[in-house]
Parts: structure tokens; sequence; C-alpha cells
């Protein structure tokens, strides 16, 4: 059990330079689809509803997004990141769920958003998943640290001016 979700790191130099080449072109697709996500979102509702869409409150859930995957974008460019994209696109993909979370869940707790969080949260993971080299640990941390933001996000919405008694 030990091995496989603690394999050994990548001793090999040439295999070690293929994962982190493939890390950090995860990197940028995930920034992609941080991106990309809020702004067909936010044309789909335009096409459907273009009255609500231009009311402005949707911005406010999906700005933030958006701004997370511009960073992870303008970060997965940078040279630097090659050698460390896995623990980044980690961090990005936490911070996109939280993103996802909180301003759905807990700015306004009851409204149309929250039931496309799970989706939101889904597509992330997906595309960690399948864009990059992930070991089962960093699979396990970032389920792990969703898992403990909707946690936070019901105890906050339990405590704040949305709980009922």
């Amino acid at each position: 059990m030990r091995q496989y979700l603690a394999p050994p790191p990548e001793r090999e130099e040439a295999f070690r330079r293929e994962i982190q080449r493939l890390s950090q072109s995860g990197l940028k697709t995930l920034g992609a689809v941080e991106l990309g996500g809020p702004i067909l979102t936010f044309l789909m509702l335009f096409l459907l509803q273009p009255e609500e869409a231009l009311r402005g409150g949707h911005m406010r859930h999906l700005a933030p997004l958006a701004l997370v995957g511009v960073v992870t974008s303008a970060v997965a460019r940078l040279e630097r990141t090659r050698r460390h994209a896995r623990v980044v696109a980690l961090f990005s993909a936490l911070a996109a769920a939280c993103v996802l979370i909180w301003a759905s869940a807990v700015a306004e707790p009851i409204n149309k958003f929250s039931q496309y969080i799970p989706t939101g949260v889904t597509i992330l993971m997906l595309t960690m998943v399948a864009a990059l080299p992930l070991r089962p640990m960093h699979a396990l941390a970032l389920g792990l640290g969703i898992e403990a933001v909707y946690a936070c996000a019901e105890m906050a919405i339990a405590a704040g001016p949305y709980a009922t008694a």
C-alpha cells in the first residue's frame, strides 16, 4: 500500500525531465480550463438569458474563478515552475475549488448556481487527473483539501447570517 500511495521519486533524469515537461503542459491546460469555464458559462447565459447575464450578479461568481485561471496561466509560462508544476497545479485547483464553493455557497447559499458546484469541482478534478501526471498522494491531497473546503463552507453557512433555526 505504501508503494502505491508514495512511490519512490523519479530518479532517472530523462524520465524526470519528461514528467516535469508534462506537468508544466498540464498546468497550462488547467489554467485554460479555469479561465475558459467562466467565459463559456457567461456566454451561454448571455445567449439564453441576456438581461440576466448583463445585470452583473453572475460576474461576482465567475470573475474570481477567471482570475485564478489567469494567474495559473501566467505562472505556467514561467520556466521556474517546471520543476514544481504538479504542486502549483494542486494549489491552483484547490484555489479554484475554494472560489467555486465560497462564491456560490457562502456568499449567497440559496441561489441557482449552488447546484453547479459539484460539476465545476468534478471538471477541475478530471482536468487534473487527465492533464497532469499526478502521484496518488497528490490526488488524495486535492480530494481531501476540497472536502475540507466543503466542510468549512457548511460550518460557515450554519453559523452565519443564512443559518436557519
